[in-house]
């Protein structure tokens, strides 16, 4: 290999980070979830799916409810304050359940939050393909509009 091969290696990695800068992502980076005038974002990573999997015992598909089932609150709740301290990083467990309240008086609903908030979470945490975020948004869609 000669100078200008090593040119050459420096130019294709170039080319091939432009092109990833311009590929458009395939999912959201995060779920946002309005209470008040503040925006909170929200997004598993890794860590933090582990440590939700290790307190539940289980993978967090399970916790999704089946039959029509919802989880229960404080299920979705321990996800969301989990998914919020990546961005918002001071962020209690008992703030979320306060912010939750204030959202429930602000004139939302449970079923909502689990449409929105909770099922947000999980689309921009990697737990479904491209084609799945779009069906579980359309679903999102009509369920709030049954709302």
């Amino acid at each position: 290999m000669g100078l200008f091969d090593k040119d050459k290696e420096n130019t294709t990695e170039v080319e091939n980070t432009e092109e990833m800068s311009n590929v458009t992502p395939m999912r959201i980076p995060f779920a946002t979830w309005t209470v008040g005038d503040t925006d909170y974002r929200l997004r598993l990573d890794v860590s933090a799916i582990e440590e939700l999997e290790m307190k539940f015992k289980t993978n967090l598909l399970n916790l999704l409810g089946d039959n029509g089932n919802m989880p229960a609150i404080k299920v979705m709740l321990d996800v969301v304050h989990k998914a919020a301290q990546k961005y918002q990083h001071n962020l209690k467990r008992d703030d979320v359940a306060k912010l939750y309240q204030k959202w429930i008086d602000e004139g939302h609903s449970q079923i909502e939050f689990y449409l929105q908030v909770f099922m947000g979470v999980y689309k921009a945490s990697g737990f479904f393909s491209k084609s799945m975020n779009e069906t579980i948004g359309k679903a999102q869609e009509t369920g709030l509009e049954e709302l």
